[in-house]
């Protein structure tokens, strides 16, 4: 039997054989691919941020109103802050800001920093806030 040579525009192979065997090998490439790649694709964010341990689940006081820093002493801020573990400051630099005990979990395009706020009796160093990441 002589095999068959093709012209096919595009295709490396000479004879029909040589086509079919390129194409089988091209879907098992491609079902070992999407084999390999669909634990990834199906790992949720919520489920990879859990794995992270170093950070704290700080719920955000939302059921708490807002209180004035300027009208509280920096060691009452503090116990209010330590006894929540977070707190919902009006009167920030940056305006109402939510404030955390610990290192808070921040959106993906945001970091944590340590902020402070006016108290009656001057600055205070208040807590961690999330911040967006300013680029390099």
């Amino acid at each position: 039997m002589v095999a068959r040579l093709t012209t096919t525009p595009g295709c490396p192979c000479r004879t029909e054989k040589d086509r079919r065997e390129l194409a089988a090998i091209r879907r098992k490439l491609l079902a070992t691919t999407v084999a390999a790649l669909l634990p990834l694709v199906l790992t949720s964010c919520a489920t990879m941020s859990a794995r992270n341990s170093g950070l704290a689940d700080t719920p955000v006081a939302q059921d708490a109103p807002p209180v004035d820093a300027r009208t509280l002493a920096c060691a009452e801020l503090k116990s209010r802050l330590s006894e929540s573990g977070s707190l919902a400051v009006a009167s920030a630099p940056r305006g109402g800001d939510v404030y955390h005990a610990r290192i808070p979990r921040c959106e993906f395009w945001q970091r944590f920093e340590f902020s402070y706020v006016i108290a009656k009796d001057g600055w205070c160093g208040a807590g961690y806030i999330c911040t967006a990441k300013l680029p390099p």
